[in-house]
């Protein structure tokens, strides 16, 4: 998901830095660590995951970028659970591990999405080989090919990525929908502005569609 204006996310950047900063004092306050050294790391790494998370909402933000930052937060957060349960009620630490089980559990099976690290990841990727599939079928390598979608055109321009079936790539991709466009390309994942002018100008007629769910992938070529 690539970042808009950062008052969209400026909500969440509060909560999440207040967030942090209630587990810091918690972690003073309680005197969880023994040594200056501990006490060093504990505050370097949270300055860490404050900065970092800042700079990706203000930058790029997917969720694998933020792994270099979960990966303390959830070291931070079982020392807290292991510390608030074993001083109050120890019964509590099956309980507990078996909600964080279910917690996790319950949002991969919610996650509907078909972006970066989602689960529906995997049928985007089959979205796109078919789009790949459906131009090399038909040899349109010299044809001009217009996409608002960063990975189509990456797809089709560059072997390396493993989308062409040939060495054969195809030399006439840009973003660009114009009067030399001869397919035009959309997708679900990446939001195209154009998709609607296209798709209801009578000079252009859709020639392939992939569907699966939610997700769909569209073809078109200019009559």
């Amino acid at each position: 998901m690539v970042c808009g204006k950062f008052e969209h996310f400026l909500p969440g950047s509060i909560s999440t830095v207040l967030a942090i900063a209630v587990m810091l004092y918690t972690i003073a306050k309680l005197k969880t660590y023994q040594t200056g050294r501990q006490q060093q790391f504990i505050l370097l790494s949270c300055a860490f995951i404050i900065c970092f998370f800042c700079f990706s909402c203000m930058n790029f933000f997917s969720y694998r970028y933020l792994i270099p930052a979960i990966v303390p937060v959830l070291f931070f957060t079982a020392v807290l659970f292991d510390m608030l349960i074993s001083r109050t009620y120890p019964f509590l630490y099956v309980p507990v591990l078996l909600f964080i089980v279910a917690i996790g559990y319950s949002s991969y099976r919610m996650d509907q999405d078909s972006t970066d690290v989602d689960p529906g990841a995997f049928t985007a990727m089959n979205m796109q080989q078919s789009l790949v599939d459906y131009l090399e079928k038909n040899k349109d390598y010299d044809k001009v090919i217009g996409t608002g979608s960063f990975l189509d055109l990456v797809h089709l321009t560059d072997p390396a990525t493993g989308y062409l079936r040939d060495t054969i790539t195809f030399k006439k991709v840009s973003w660009f929908i114009n009067d030399k466009t001869t397919f035009a390309i959309f997708n679900s994942n990446e939001y195209d502005p154009r998709y609607t002018a296209v798709r209801n100008d009578s000079t252009f007629r859709l020639v392939y569609r992939f569907q699966k769910d939610k997700l769909w992938g569209e073809i078109y070529e200019r009559k």
